[in-house]
């Protein structure tokens, strides 16, 4: 279904919409919540189930960049598939990861985030 702009509600606990008043308020709390701008397949309801949220798909992120980030993005994925190839060589296996898991992990891990508070 299609929702129109600023003609839609998305409500937790209120039993009908618009107003809130009386004994149709939520009583309690949320913990955490999320909304789809899809359905929901299988696999991502059983990765949301086991707690795993991922985050953009790579054609999500490909439709923000210009067409040079994307050259660039390529250049980079395929050195990374050239490095994953050289270790293999070595015996070094990496674990199966995301490239992106892989770049945030890297990210993380600078000496300058370290001392960040």
């Amino acid at each position: 279904e299609t929702f129109q702009k600023d003609s839609a509600q998305l409500l937790f606990g209120l039993r009908h919409g618009k107003a809130a008043n009386g004994n149709r308020l939520f009583q309690g709390s949320v913990s955490e919540a999320r909304f789809y701008d899809h359905a929901l397949a299988p696999a991502e309801i059983e990765n949301l189930a086991a707690g795993f949220v991922s985050g953009p798909s790579d054609s999500e992120i490909r439709k923000a960049l210009s067409l040079e980030e994307i050259e660039e993005l390529d250049r980079l994925l395929d050195l990374a598939d050239q490095q994953t190839e050289r270790l293999g060589r070595f015996g070094v296996v990496p674990p199966p990861s995301s490239v992106w898991e892989q770049i945030a992990h890297s990210v993380f891990n600078l000496k300058e985030f370290i001392y960040l508070h």
